[in-house]
């Protein structure tokens, strides 16, 4: 996802590096307004707090794009991968890109980390 174009919102005005970035906010903007829960246990949902709060802008490029700090600076800042972050902000693809999306359209977004978990 790093390297992947942002999907072209008719609605967006951020200008984004990446499709990783786009993904990012999005989930940002559906956790603000309360659209996403997240069905995880204990610890789970403690390491994915973490990680979530853990992402950082890098600095706005000449062409103005939003980008985020690379995924091997976040590594040596946690002492771990942010696998948790990055398999939310993944699913957020499919709320950007609705027309290839099999998702039904919820009022709320949930994702069950426990049943993935073996």
């Amino acid at each position: 996802m790093n390297n992947a174009t942002p999907i072209v919102q008719k609605d967006e005005l951020r200008n984004y590096a990446n499709l990783k970035a786009q993904c990012y906010f999005k989930l940002k903007y559906l956790m603000e307004k309360r659209e996403i829960r997240l069905n995880v246990s204990g610890e789970i949902m403690d390491r994915v707090q973490v990680e979530l709060d853990n992402i950082l802008l890098k600095d706005v490029d000449t062409e103005n794009k939003v980008k985020l700090e690379s995924k091997e600076d976040m590594k040596k800042r946690l002492g771990h991968s942010p696998d948790y972050a990055d398999a939310i902000m993944m699913r957020m693809y499919w709320e950007l890109n609705k027309s290839a999306s099999p998702i039904t359209k919820t009022d709320v977004i949930t994702i069950n980390f426990d049943d993935m978990l073996y």
